[in-house]
């Protein structure tokens, strides 16, 4: 049996009338649905009956939570992809390419980038006689795009309801309401959530009949400029997807998910933007890119044998950067990047004397754009010194290189911030550097 949620009305006979299943699909029989109904609204979560009160339907997650589950899904960018691309991947996905890919958890969806959105469930009203037999159903399904922006702190959902198909007797609710609504709310403490009222369009409610004739819904969650954390007025928002009928009397939760409005001044291409957030953001170089080979190459030895890397040091080296438990986050201050390079050439001066003058430039990693680069513990007293790589190499290469992670940093709008809940955990913006070597 496979997921679902649904519920069962019954009139003031005690006679079962609908029910109201929100994806995924599932089959339960008649009689035993009939006979396991105490009255008025049953819900069916997963294959598991589950009765929710109107009021949890909008419980909210935590920033905490958020953190958690965005840190166990990846989304990576080729920075081959990136190399001459100036404007951010913002288009939204098709509605029809959307429906055809695969999606492992309506919860969640699938962020495809974090500008790009997708999702798409069965959706069906059940229709019962009095001894609880089905007679009639309605059935449809919803398709949802998703896209953020890049110079607008905005982001805009998308539905679809379509194949809207009815069968047998369904006289007793011949054309009920379905409306769906955008809950979103802050998780910053009490900063941001969707704050932009006058730019946000949350709830759409049609009848099952306007639905055929009008099938698309647009929804829009929007900040105000100057509302957020930090320099770059970071306001994280959780949202919920919220989907239901007063004619069944059901509200359900169908999606969780979460979006962050920046201010970014710093960001070149665009002071303003909006993304989804719940992933980790990898960048992958490829040992076969003949225009960041030795990058590549260089980090993928920091990564996987970091005792073979400069500088030599006594005690177990370990490189960040290269996975989920130990990411790296950006650092825009231009001193400590400076402090960061200078000891990343100290090093590659003493191993490899006269490097400059060979056409050669010294390429380390962590970078010198990330706060783990080779100066951190000169700034931060609590972490441990020499945990970098130092290598000079092909002096083309490593500009390129540099300039990809660059225009990454803008068009994916990674930032440099941070925030400390009440709980004491501290969230920042996280990524990780993913190398492909030859096949």
């Amino acid at each position: 049996m496979s997921g679902g949620i649904g519920c069962l009305m019954r009139n003031r006979f005690g006679q079962i009338l609908a029910a109201f299943i929100v994806a995924p699909a599932f089959v339960v029989a008649p009689q035993a649905a009939a006979a396991s109904t105490g009255g008025g609204v049953r819900m069916v979560i997963g294959g598991i009956d589950h009765q929710e009160a109107a009021s949890d339907v909008r419980r909210r997650r935590t920033i905490e939570q958020i953190d958690s589950s965005r840190r166990q899904n990846v989304v990576t960018v080729d920075s081959s992809t990136i190399g001459s691309r100036n404007v951010a991947p913002a288009a939204p996905t098709p509605l029809q390419a959307c429906e055809k890919q695969k999606v492992k958890n309506v919860k969640k969806g699938q962020v495809n980038s974090r500008f790009n959105y997708c999702n798409h469930w069965p959706l069906q009203f059940v229709y019962y006689n009095s001894r609880g037999g089905k007679i009639g159903s309605i059935s449809a399904k919803a398709v949802l795009v998703g896209f953020g922006y890049m110079g607008s702190r905005r982001v805009d959902l998308r539905l679809q309801i379509k194949d809207i198909v009815k069968r047998g007797n369904t006289s007793y609710a011949p054309d009920p309401d379905l409306y769906f609504q955008v809950y979103c709310f802050p998780t910053l403490g009490q900063i941001g959530g969707c704050d932009d009222r006058t730019n946000s369009h949350l709830t759409v409610r049609r009848k099952m009949s306007q639905w055929r004739k009008t099938p698309i819904a647009d929804f829009s969650l929007a900040s105000k400029p100057n509302v957020g954390v930090g320099v770059a007025k970071v306001n994280v928002a959780g949202w919920q997807f919220i989907g239901g009928s007063n004619r069944v009397n059901q509200h359900t939760r169908i999606i969780n998910q979460s979006v962050r409005f920046d201010s970014a001044q710093y960001n070149t291409r665009a002071k303003r933007g909006g993304v989804f957030w719940e992933v980790m953001p990898h960048l992958l170089y490829r040992t076969d890119d003949k225009n960041v080979n030795e990058t590549a190459s260089h980090i993928w030895v920091a990564c996987n044998q970091p005792w073979n890397t400069h500088p030599k040091i006594k005690q177990s080296k370990v490189i960040p950067g290269c996975s989920a438990n130990f990411p790296l986050h950006r650092l825009v201050n231009k001193t400590r990047q400076k402090s960061n390079r200078g000891k990343a050439r100290r090093v590659c001066q003493n191993v490899w004397p006269n490097y400059s003058a060979r056409g050669l430039d010294c390429d380390e990693f962590p970078f010198a754009s990330t706060y783990e680069g080779a100066a951190q513990c000169l700034h931060e007293k609590t972490k441990p010194c020499n945990m970098f790589s130092a290598k000079a190499i092909d002096k083309n290469d490593n500009q390129e290189a540099g300039r990809r992670l660059g225009r990454w940093y803008d068009l994916d709008r990674i930032l440099d911030w941070r925030w400390k809940s009440s709980r004491g955990v501290e969230i920042r913006e996280v990524f990780v550097i993913w190398i492909r070597p030859k096949r």
